[in-house]
């Protein structure tokens, strides 16, 4: 990969000043949204399973096999039964980062472009779980390939990560390849067992399967937490009202105004899209947040910060 450019316009290109800024930024939020059991930067980890851990979970009758060290001689006095005491077993708390960086990726009708904002989104939450103490993951979706880095843990792991985050932004478009979009990696996270982990999807999902990709993330919620950032320009979801051409490399197509048809339809697939997308995170209880590319990264982030303190009751 090549240097980014310390120059140009910090909505085309992913600048590592802008970054570290919205690290430090997202490392003092401590907020809880409205998604019930989850907490959006939390880094509660703990096993779905009992061990020995420092955490009291429960006081329960002896079975064959248990630690006799673990006996409550205190309550099996006074009950006239063997009970022991289990404990929560903790584990290394960490969070995967998975940034999608694809071509599509590179695209806005207005503001910054999806692959800049999503970037920017991860620096945020990259910042609260480096101070959480969380070992950090970074997987970066590409058309040609998936990029897997593990970075570690503490502030030492920051610089690397935004300049792997930078580097990515200037030297794409990539060439195009074997398609690696969020629905190839899901797959893989499966196929690797990934268990015990916080997932942060940052995507427009445009290439999701549906059919595959929900198999995957209901699998991956069994054992993780998941939280998906969806990331959308306007353009995407209804037409502008004035005609327009449109195309890339290999195809052109007019766009009229006054066809009534097309419009509806790429309207009503759009919403059907938005929707099947939404069904799909709630079907496993987990988040899904909406960002735009007409916004500024951290006024949308401030703005679901004030709205999750009214829902928590903070201030």
């Amino acid at each position: 990969m090549t240097s980014a450019p310390a120059y140009g316009d910090h909505r085309l290109v992913t600048h590592s000043s802008r970054l570290t800024r919205l690290a430090s930024l997202g490392s003092r939020l401590s907020w809880q949204p409205p998604f019930g059991r989850f907490s959006l930067l939390s880094g509660d980890n703990r096993a779905n399973r009992l061990g020995q851990g420092l955490d009291f979970a429960e006081l329960r009758r002896y079975q064959m096999g248990d630690d006799v060290r673990r006996i409550d001689w205190k309550v099996t006095q006074r009950t006239g039964q063997a009970y022991v005491r289990t404990y929560t077993e903790e584990r290394e708390k960490v969070c995967r980062l998975i940034v999608d960086q694809t071509n599509r990726m590179y695209f806005a009708s207005d503001g910054s472009l999806k692959s800049v904002i999503a970037a920017e989104l991860s620096t945020v939450v990259a910042g609260r779980m480096i101070e959480e103490g969380c070992h950090v993951h970074l997987n970066l979706i590409t058309d040609p390939q998936i990029y897997t880095h593990a970075l570690g843990r503490g502030r030492r792991v920051l610089p690397e990560l935004i300049a792997l985050l930078a580097d990515i932004s200037a030297s794409l478009p990539l060439p195009r390849g074997r398609h690696s979009g969020v629905t190839d990696q899901l797959k893989d996270l499966v196929d690797r067992q990934v268990r015990y982990q916080q997932l942060f999807i940052f995507s427009d999902f445009y290439g999701f399967d549906m059919k595959l990709g929900i198999g995957y993330l209901r699998e991956l919620a069994r054992f993780n937490n998941i939280y998906g950032f969806h990331i959308s320009d306007p353009l995407e979801a209804k037409l502008p009202e004035h005609s327009m051409v449109v195309g890339d490399e290999a195809r052109q197509l007019s766009i009229s105004a006054t066809d009534t048809s097309l419009h509806r339809r790429f309207t009503e697939q759009a919403s059907q899209r938005a929707s099947s997308l939404e069904g799909a995170f709630s079907e496993i209880r987990q988040p899904l947040l909406c960002f735009t590319t007409h916004r500024d990264t951290w006024q949308q982030v401030e703005h679901m910060h004030a709205i999750s303190a009214v829902y928590s009751g903070g201030h």
